[in-house]
């Protein structure tokens, strides 16, 4: 039986509009509305910042969010990735 998840990273700190913050919102929700049939959906959020730890740089952030993507990729045959709305530091960091 195939095993499907959809990982949804989420960035803090990234300066979004109201507007665009709300149609981020809706479209996570619809996501996950329709990918909940076939799998199950986790939620991953890149932090600036940790407990205890003041700013760090967005290069060490995005590592972190890496790390965090990997740890829920072990041995899937296909894999799709949406960059279309990840900044474009993010993206270039994860191919």
């Amino acid at each position: 039986m195939a095993n499907a998840t959809l990982l949804l990273v989420g960035f803090s700190g990234y300066q979004l509009s109201a507007e665009l913050r709300e149609q981020t919102e809706r479209n996570a929700a619809a996501l996950e509305l329709s990918f909940r049939a076939v799998g199950t959906v986790v939620y991953i959020e890149i932090d600036r910042s940790a407990d205890g730890e003041d700013d760090v740089s967005t290069t060490i952030a995005l590592r972190r969010g890496a790390d965090e993507v990997l740890r829920h990729v072990s041995n899937q045959t296909d894999i799709v990735l949406d960059v279309s709305s990840l900044p474009r530091i993010a993206y270039l960091l994860f191919f």
